[in-house]
């Protein structure tokens, strides 16, 4: 994954942001659900790619092999709560089917999704758990960049502890509970069906909350409801910008947004994305914040095991 591939892939900077794939389903879970088994193994760590935009957009890559082929770009992605390939290398590598097709919905689109079977398949060196994955025709402006697929929360949950050390560009597997200079923010981890996870965080807009967020890696800027941007008087840009999902784009508003905080931790000012979530049938869904806020602070550790966030440096 060299610099000079994706120093100028500014819509692969932004594809990930989009992206709230089977969202609605576990927005209806209740806190916790069915607890999700982590997988033993040593601590290790991955030499990551993150790739960023003048605008803040941040998303971190990872190599991922599968069936001893490889490398393949996959974006690191907390906020896919299933793991996705692209419908090509699926079929490239014949990766088993698992059930029929179904629709998916996200941030006003859908998409076809069909589900793999990934049973021998690592990123860097560390092994990962099999799993039954969700495959979908990429965006031409995601294959352009050369991305294969997500990583998401069904397996890095299955892993206990993440960390992804932006200033280093290294993503920590199992990584050990941070010590002193680290800030800690409850997080709810919600799973559904099949092994499907997400983490939900409180974020606090002018003193008013809590809202639930989603904690996503994978996306490059972080997206307010666009109703409780107009509810909040969240100042707003008088312009749009054309986005990129996974499979399709939509267009969004944007708005900075300042005085806001995740738990106790107040967020750096941020230029966000917004558009409206109850269309998508996510009515419970405030918003997400993505790697544009995290990348500010450095490093950040994903506990799912205990239902912990925690943050290092200053924002």
């Amino acid at each position: 994954m060299s610099g000079a591939r994706y120093r100028t892939s500014y819509g692969l900077v932004r594809a990930l942001a989009a992206l709230l794939l089977i969202l609605a389903a576990l927005a209806a879970c209740g806190p916790g659900g069915q607890s999700s088994q982590v997988t033993p193994g040593p601590t290790a760590s991955v030499r990551a790619k993150v790739v960023k935009a003048g605008n803040g957009a941040t998303v971190v890559l990872v190599p991922v092999y599968i069936n001893g082929k490889g490398p393949f770009t996959f974006g690191l992605d907390t906020g896919a709560s299933t793991s996705l390939v692209n419908l090509a290398l699926a079929r490239k590598l014949h990766l088993p089917t698992t059930g029929a097709s179904r629709r998916e919905s996200g941030v006003n689109c859908a998409t076809t999704v069909y589900g793999v079977t990934l049973e021998h398949w690592r990123v860097g060196s560390t092994s990962l758990p099999p799993v039954k994955a969700g495959s979908t025709r990429l965006a031409p402006s995601n294959q352009r960049g050369g991305l294969e697929g997500l990583l998401g929360s069904d397996v890095l949950s299955r892993l206990g502890r993440v960390t992804v050390n932006y200033s280093r560009q290294e993503v920590t597997l199992r990584s050990r509970a941070g010590g002193s200079g680290w800030r800690k923010v409850p997080i709810k981890v919600v799973r559904g069906n099949g092994g499907a996870t997400l983490a939900f965080l409180p974020v606090y807009i002018h003193d008013t909350g809590p809202y639930a967020f989603v904690l996503d890696t994978g996306a490059s800027q972080s997206l307010v409801d666009s109703r409780l941007v107009r509810k909040l008087h969240v100042h707003q840009l008088r312009r749009t910008e054309r986005l990129s999902g996974v499979s399709c784009t939509t267009v969004v508003h944007l708005a900075r947004i300042s005085d806001w905080r995740a738990g106790k931790v107040s967020l750096p000012t941020t230029l966000v994305t917004s558009k409206s979530l109850r269309t998508s049938g996510t009515s419970k869904l405030d918003g997400l914040v993505g790697s544009d806020v995290y990348s500010r602070f450095g490093e950040i550790t994903i506990d799912y095991a205990h239902q912990e966030l925690l943050i290092h440096g200053a924002g």
